[in-house]
């Protein structure tokens, strides 16, 4: 049986934020799923989009080392679950900056393309 690897990011920093406390309960909800690895992004030490942080190592880009963990964690998961308060009918600033930082150049490899995507909204 394959494994769905389910990555779930926050779209708040704060420890006691509501967004992680779900995000929490759905891993618990998954913990006894066969076949389903559910884990969330530690998002708060990734720091703000800056594309003077880039460094080019012999052509290519270079990120600082957080961005890289977590593009590796993004390119890892076979989906990604958003748990995020909606912000003038968008997602939080939060979110937008992970989103641009899963998606940075090149663009034909970006992270975000070819995953399944989850935002839950409230009714």
């Amino acid at each position: 049986m394959s494994v769905i690897r389910i990555l779930g990011i926050p779209g708040s920093i704060r420890k006691a934020s509501t967004n992680l406390g779900l995000l929490r309960a759905a891993g618990q909800l998954l913990a006894d799923t066969p076949g389903v690895e559910f884990a969330i992004a530690d998002i708060s030490h990734l720091p703000l989009y800056n594309s003077d942080l880039e460094t080019q190592a012999g052509g290519a880009i270079a990120f600082p080392e957080a961005v890289t963990a977590f593009r590796e964690q993004v390119a890892n998961a076979d989906a990604i679950l958003f748990a995020t308060a909606e912000y003038n009918y968008s997602i939080s600033s939060t979110c937008a900056m992970l989103r641009h930082l899963a998606q940075l150049v090149p663009v034909a490899h970006s992270l975000t393309l070819s995953r399944a995507l989850a935002l839950p909204q409230r009714r």
